[in-house]
């Protein structure tokens, strides 16, 4: 179903759930630990034990995305 087969229902229901995760976006920037690729998206969670076995979540650190060079 593309944008343009959607009804005024559909259509204000997908801007209500954009509004609401930008807004949930802004106070926890969880959209940064998504990561997509070919149709599937991975929730990306760096998460250590601490040495009396509590979980700790390791702070995100960005980095720069590699260059893929196909060579035929």
């Amino acid at each position: 179903m593309g944008a343009h087969n959607l009804s005024a229902a559909n259509k204000a229901k997908r801007l209500q759930i954009s509004r609401t995760l930008i807004a949930r976006h802004e106070e926890d920037p969880f959209l940064d630990r998504i990561v997509t690729g070919d149709e599937k998206w991975i929730l990306y969670a760096n998460v250590q034990k601490s040495a009396s076995g509590s979980v700790q979540a390791v702070k995100h650190v960005q980095r720069q995305k590699p260059v893929f060079i196909r060579e035929k």
